[in-house]
């Protein structure tokens, strides 16, 4: 809500390196809301179009109803209404 994006997706790569290497915390349904938030406050597209997409095939979390209000405000918010609504 800060438009920390950035902020947010270093943390978010910490928290993914820190995983492979068996010293941190692996990323759940609740990281990505809060990833997928930040970056539709900081009107990152692709990046959260790249998180959407990688979150079941590289970390095993199928995305739910939150990640996909996420997505569609994301798209709203960035002007791209026919990508939301499809």
């Amino acid at each position: 809500m800060n438009a920390r994006g950035e902020d947010a997706i270093g943390v978010f790569n910490d928290m993914v390196e820190g995983s492979r290497n068996h010293l941190a915390i692996r990323p759940d349904e609740v990281t990505f809301v809060a990833l997928l938030s930040a970056c539709r406050h900081s009107g990152m597209v692709a990046d959260g179009w790249r998180f959407f997409a990688e979150m079941a095939s590289l970390h095993g979390v199928m995305p739910g109803e939150e990640h996909y209000g996420c997505m569609v405000d994301l798209l709203c918010r960035a002007g791209l209404l026919g990508e939301a609504q499809n």
